[in-house]
């Protein structure tokens, strides 16, 4: 058994393994009761206790329920897990559904998710200042210095309109307005 090292075998009773080979092709609903790897493709609903496990050559269309969902290959559809792990190279579309969501570098997932929490937890609420309103945003070019106040006034840029142009002002660099 060298899909799985000793520690996520030693999660199964007597080491219960269910390979979907690669070229084999599931369609309909699947229960297990130990862990299952899926090298091939699986197209419906796919329920165990334990983990399953999406090969590199694996493909899994429908709904996935376990504890654990590794994923290598290609998952599309909705996922019901405690953990799911996206490995480099492994691509989930769909929906989760989870209390842990890990993506490696070079994994894919496309789709929404969401934490799932035991009865009586309260989901964190997001922080207070994302209510905000929206302000424009503020010119950061600085004009030529008119005077104390002018200068330290932002403009605001609204949208399809341009700055008017600057005035002129001396050449000896007073600010007193030429006459």
């Amino acid at each position: 058994m060298g899909v799985f090292n000793k520690t996520k075998s030693s999660m199964v009773p007597n080491g219960q393994l269910t390979i979907l080979a690669e070229g084999c092709t599931v369609k309909g609903d699947l229960s297990v009761e130990g862990n299952i790897l899926v090298a091939g493709f699986m197209d419906g609903t796919l329920i165990t206790q334990n983990s399953v496990s999406i090969g590199v050559t694996g493909a899994a269309r429908g709904t996935i329920r376990g504890r654990h969902l590794i994923v290598s290959g290609l998952m599309e559809g909705e996922v019901w897990a405690e953990v799911v792990e996206i490995l480099a190279g492994g691509k989930v579309q769909g929906t989760i559904q989870t209390d842990q969501l890990i993506i490696e570098r070079g994994g894919f997932f496309l789709g929404a998710s969401a934490a799932v929490t035991s009865p009586g937890v309260k989901p964190i609420p997001l922080p207070p200042e994302t209510n905000r309103p929206v302000r424009p945003l503020e010119s950061k070019t600085q004009a030529k210095p008119e005077s104390a106040s002018a200068k330290d006034t932002p403009v605001a840029i609204e949208p399809n309109k341009t700055l008017p142009p600057p005035k002129p002002g001396p050449a000896d660099g007073s600010g007193a307005p030429q006459t």
